[in-house]
């Protein structure tokens, strides 16, 4: 997944969360979840970006190691 399908996500995932769920009803705290939700989706990215940078980094270094 590329970083620019990352963001979408997170825009989708606001937009749906506050506008489709209603969450502008709920004042400050709607606009406080809908961003947490979005915010979920980066972290997630982050988090699959890492783990396969690891990867590619241990598989350069291995038959390098004593």
């Amino acid at each position: 997944m590329t970083l620019a399908k990352a963001l979408w996500r997170a825009i989708d995932r606001f937009f749906r969360t506050y506008v489709a769920k209603q969450g502008y009803r709920d004042g400050v705290w709607g606009v406080v979840v809908a961003l947490m939700a979005s915010l979920y989706q980066v972290l997630a990215w982050v988090k699959y970006w890492e783990q396969r940078r690891t990867v590619q980094i241990e598989e350069v270094v291995e038959p390098f190691r004593s």
